[in-house]
């Protein structure tokens, strides 16, 4: 058209020149020219309009030409949108003949497009199915849309498909319905999938209907999709009613939390999951159950359901539960008893040790699992290596040891290792009973010092008396000679010396069987102290000890003899354990703020000598029968270790108690305290 204006532009342009020539040639006509110029400046307007017009016309030529051009840019656009789509597309007349046909529907029916423009639709249905497919062609030509109709198509030379349909009319500008839009999707594949599934469900629940095990399928909130005739009978409820209902609604309210959370940890990784809890029946009953959970994922990984199976637990969990009360009573008793109890497997690790473990080597807990050699140390462990040896080959082993650990006190202990062994005799480890005898020890010990020390004390004098009678039997000294006498003076002193021994011993017999005679009464301290000092002064004088008391006027109610005793035993070992030139000092005074609640208004007596004193390791014993502090110097001193024992007994059956105070080069205070008198 552009063509055309412009060659009607270029005759207007030849005309008007032409008309501007003949204008000239009759301008010499004044009249003439006069309405020949009018007419022509008319005709120039009208031809500027006409011009205008022409650009006007130009205008919206190009403007179509531009519309004319998107709307074949649009309409290519819509055919590869419709033949790329990923479902099958087919437009048709109102009477069902294909107009249109995408790629997907064409392969679909294995059929070129061309050849099926022009058929119509009802070609494509299959026989069986035409009666259906003509109801929905008579409704869309009433306006009316469908969704999900599903028809089977017949492609050529192919097995049927089936296909959903969705289906609408459309209309044109004028509202008149001008044909119909088939879009479809091939189910064929998710059909036969489908019914495969049904298949194997039909197997499936076959199956797990004969199980003897509750069977049941959930979805991600608990809602159950399946259970077996096991699951209804156990719940004593109908399959339909359990449909729907939540997995979680049949646990214990305690539980549920604790499910719900090992489930949240299944993935595709890690599916499935044991665990236990309790349900609630109909009738009240509370139960235990074990279920095994398997979270189901689909191709893409997406999680779909959870198959669970799962059995009644409740006898075996009374029984765990009776076990472990039993377990804890047991490990009550262990760890109450002084024994330290252990257990330990055939590589030498320790599986189990009761609380006696801690007084020795710390908290239990940190050595369970540990190596024998990294609990005891290299140097202990080679100590006790063949009896462990030995009770892994299965013998039964007992042997007393002295132990030396890091940081600790040498002590002593009795083991014995008993053989773990299984029903078929193998061994799977030992017992260990190990107890600390140091006690006991110590007392063997002290028991044979005491033998010793008692053989001494008594061989000393019988051998002096012996030797005295002899001499004088013998005729070889006289009687009334001052060798004789001083010969008898030493038997006196001997007899003596076994008399006091043998009166000891007699008190410790009496202490033992809780039968030491006191006989208190009404007592002057000064006195006592003074037949105390009395009977010793010999004693203090030879050894060249000044005995050295304070005056005190108190009353006290306790058995003189006694009190003498206790004085007598505490004055001597200060003379015996004091240097040459030293003193000892004797006092008494009442006690003002009463720290001891055994004694009403208490005196304190105490006894202080300038000796070397006694170690601080040795204070908690010194009071105990048989303790001596350093055995070679007490035998040579004539000790037995029995006097402080005796004090003890003495003072506490009076209602007061007796300690030793010691400060480092200060020498020994011993004190005691007795009962004011009424």
């Amino acid at each position: 058209m552009t063509k055309y204006i412009d060659i009607f532009d270029h005759k207007l342009e030849q005309a008007q020149q032409q008309f501007e020539g003949l204008l000239q040639q009759v301008s010499q006509e004044s009249d003439a020219s006069k309405l020949l110029n009018i007419a022509c400046q008319e005709l120039f307007t009208a031809l500027e309009e006409v011009h205008i017009l022409l650009e006007e016309v130009t205008a919206q030529h190009e403007q179509l030409q531009t519309a004319q051009l998107v709307l074949k840019t649009e309409r290519q656009q819509y055919f590869e949108l419709f033949d790329l789509a990923p479902d099958g597309y087919l437009v048709t007349t109102v009477e069902g003949v294909l107009r249109q046909v995408n790629r997907v529907a064409a392969n679909s029916l294995n059929r070129r497009q061309d050849l099926l423009v022009g058929k119509p639709i009802a070609a494509l249905v299959l026989q069986s199915e035409l009666r259906d497919f003509y109801t929905v062609l008579t409704q869309l030509q009433q306006g009316k849309s469908f969704q999900n109709v599903i028809f089977r198509l017949q492609p050529y030379q192919r097995a049927p498909i089936y296909a959903s349909f969705t289906i609408a009319p459309w209309r044109d500008h004028q509202g008149q319905l001008a044909g119909l839009h088939w879009l479809f999707r091939d189910l064929t594949q998710q059909r036969r999938a489908a019914i495969a599934l049904e298949e194997s469900e039909a197997q499936y629940r076959a199956i797990v209907e004969d199980q003897t095990e509750l069977i049941c399928r959930s979805l991600s909130d608990g809602r159950i999709t399946f259970v077996n005739q096991a699951f209804c009978q156990y719940f004593e409820r109908s399959s339909e009613s359990l449909m729907g209902e939540s997995f979680f609604d049949l646990i214990l309210a305690a539980d549920q939390e604790r499910v719900m959370r090992q489930l949240a940890t299944l993935d595709y990784e890690n599916p499935m999951v044991t665990c236990d809890h309790r349900v609630t029946l109909g009738n009240g009953q509370i139960r235990w159950q074990q279920w095994s959970h398997r979270a189901l994922f689909d191709r893409n990984g997406f999680f779909f359901q959870f198959q669970s199976a799962g059995c009644d637990v409740t006898a075996q969990r009374q029984a765990e539960e009776a076990l472990h009360q039993r377990e804890a009573q047991l490990r009550l008793v262990t760890d109450a008893l002084p024994v330290l109890i252990a257990h330990v497997d055939t590589k030498q690790r320790l599986i189990y040790a009761n609380r006696t473990h801690e007084q020795w080597l710390g908290q239990p807990e940190d050595f369970i699992g540990r190596y024998l050699w990294e609990i005891l140390g290299p140097t202990y462990y080679q100590q006790i290596r063949i009896p462990v040896d030995q009770a892994l080959m299965g013998d039964y082993v007992t042997f007393e040891e002295k132990v030396i650990f890091p940081n600790s006190a040498p002590f002593w202990i009795q083991a014995t290792f008993v053989p773990d062994k299984s029903v078929q005799g193998e061994v799977k480890g030992f017992f260990a009973l190990i107890n600390d005898i140091s006690d006991r020890k110590t007392l063997e010990l002290q028991q044979d010092q005491f033998i010793s020390i008692v053989s001494h004390e008594l061989r000393t004098p019988l051998t002096s008396i012996h030797g005295a009678l002899r001499l004088l039997v013998s005729d070889l000294l006289a009687p009334d000679s001052e060798e004789g006498r001083r010969l008898l003076r030493v038997a006196d002193s001997s007899t003596k010396r076994l008399v006091m021994l043998l009166q000891d011993l007699l008190d410790i017999q009496q202490i033992k069987l809780g039968k030491l005679p006191v006989d208190p009464k009404v007592c002057q301290v000064d006195e006592l102290i003074g037949k105390a000092i009395e009977i010793l002064q010999v004693m203090a004088k030879t050894e060249q000890i000044t005995l050295t008391t304070i005056p005190c006027a108190l009353s006290v109610w306790a058995d003189p003899e006694r009190i003498i005793q206790v004085l007598t035993n505490l004055l001597s070992n200060a003379i015996k354990f004091s240097p040459s030139g030293s003193q000892v000092w004797v006092t008494a005074e009442p006690v003002k703020n009463q720290p001891y609640p055994t004694v009403s208004n208490p005196i304190k007596v105490c006894v202080r000598d300038q000796g070397s004193g006694i170690p601080i390791t040795h204070l908690d014993h010194v009071f105990d029968a048989f303790n001596l502090v350093d055995a070679e110097v007490s035998r040579s001193k004539g000790g037995t270790g029995l006097g402080l024992a005796i004090c003890r007994s003495i003072v506490e059956q009076h209602g007061g108690r007796i300690e030793i105070d010691r400060t480092s080069g200060d020498g020994t205070t011993v004190w005691f305290t007795l009962p004011l008198a009424a």
